[in-house]
């Protein structure tokens, strides 16, 4: 449940903390995202959750409920696809446990061999004194030397570094198709390529693999949010803050995508001072953090959604206004009965960080290596309320129907 709480220079919505699932009052603790999702956990907040419960007392009834009622249909479709995306992001996160092994079996290399980089001949060194062992249950050590061995086999890729690198974008690429098999869309990739972002150029298997990695993660985000049934904010970067207070007063949480976020920066936030920050925590039992003034980003920062879920016009030390922006970030674990970890920034860094939805830097208008349809991307997601109350509508009424 989320509500507005509006003050003077402030917005801010309140929210049940936790995961809830449709029919069921309790809520759930919401972890932290796991590694190698960005998207996903962030659209959890704004979203509709069907749940296993709901699916269970669905696929519960006979056969032919199933099939003549259109309620139950609609609400077995949103959990399947929710299943599908759900499969999604545990296979990201699998992937990126592998390539974390990897990586640290490169860097043990390097250290046995006192390199820069390990080249096929150094690999090839370690297999001969290190075959796999059919007798030894170390799974990653299997799984990491048939894959040194597949590096000498080939001849594209000169590190081992490299080649680490592009086994997973072909991962995420095979993946990602598998997904898209799942879900059955009506458009294909190539279609989200020239309508969606604007390529009049090549096909998908055009690009490199990394940028096709990009492409098919930036598709399912695209799928995600029409079989989610989420919207594009009103709001765009040309309206300004003043835009962005409107449009989180009308839809509530904001859900943007840029260099944004705790693992922006390159050292912890601190506790601000002042009464603003006691203010917020009485209205809605957030803790609020913010970095200290020149704090370094970390360098070659990866993208990450965050949720916007207030604005502030503060006063500074300096006894100037200074406008805020207040998010929380998916990466963040909270329990049911913690205070709930907000950040504040101000409107200056928020935007400078900001990018759309696909990753499209403001003014760049560049995607990849084409131009991009800059002003048919959206700038933030939202929730779709109308959407919202039919499918609570449509559970009343099955609950009507067949199962109270």
């Amino acid at each position: 449940m989320k509500k507005v709480i509006t003050k003077e220079n402030l917005v801010l919505i309140s929210k049940t903390p936790g995961k809830q699932y449709l029919g069921d009052d309790e809520t759930i603790e919401q972890r932290a995202q796991k590694d190698g999702t960005r998207w996903y956990y962030a659209l959890n907040s704004i979203r509709a959750r069907i749940g296993k419960l709901v699916e269970a007392d669905l696929n519960a009834l006979p056969e032919s409920h199933k099939i003549d009622d259109e309620d139950v249909q609609f609400l077995l479709n949103l959990r399947e696809s929710e299943k599908i995306f759900s499969q999604y992001r545990k296979a990201l996160t699998d992937l990126e446990e592998e390539v974390e092994d990897l990586g640290d079996f490169n860097e043990g290399l390097l250290n046995q061999f006192d390199s820069e980089f390990i080249i096929q001949r150094q690999a090839a060194e370690y297999i001969k004194t290190n075959k796999p062992d059919s007798r030894v249950t170390d799974e990653t050590q299997h799984f990491n030397l048939h894959f040194l061995h597949d590096f000498t086999q080939q001849t594209e890729f000169k590190t081992l570094h490299s080649y680490i690198d592009n086994f997973r974008w072909e991962s995420i690429v095979k993946i990602a198709k598998d997904i898209i098999k799942k879900l059955k869309p009506a458009e294909s990739i190539n279609d989200f390529l020239q309508k969606e972002l604007g390529n009049k150029g090549d096909r998908i298997d055009g690009f490199e693999t990394e940028s096709q990695a990009t492409f098919y993660d930036d598709f399912l985000l695209y799928l995600a949010k029409k079989y989610y049934g989420l919207k594009p904010s009103i709001w765009h970067p040309d309206m300004g803050f003043e835009g962005l207070v409107i449009a989180l007063k009308n839809e509530k949480e904001l859900i943007v995508r840029g260099d944004l976020g705790v693992s922006q920066y390159a050292s912890e936030p601190v506790v601000p001072e002042g009464s603003s920050a006691k203010v917020i925590e009485k209205l809605a039992d957030y803790q609020v953090f913010c970095w200290e003034k020149g704090v370094e980003k970390v360098k070659n920062p990866v993208d990450h959604f965050v949720g916007i879920i207030g604005t502030e016009t503060i006063t500074g030390k300096d006894g100037k206004k200074l406008n805020t922006v207040i998010f929380e970030d998916p990466d963040m674990d909270c329990g049911l009965d913690d205070q709930r970890p907000v950040f504040r920034i101000s409107y200056k860094s928020f935007e400078s960080g900001l990018k759309n939805i696909y990753g499209t830097d403001r003014g760049t208008n560049k995607i990849g290596f084409f131009e991009a349809k800059e002003d048919n991307i959206p700038w933030a997601l939202c929730a779709d309320e109308d959407l919202e109350e039919e499918i609570d509508e449509r559970y009343d009424n099955v609950l009507k129907r067949h199962l109270v």
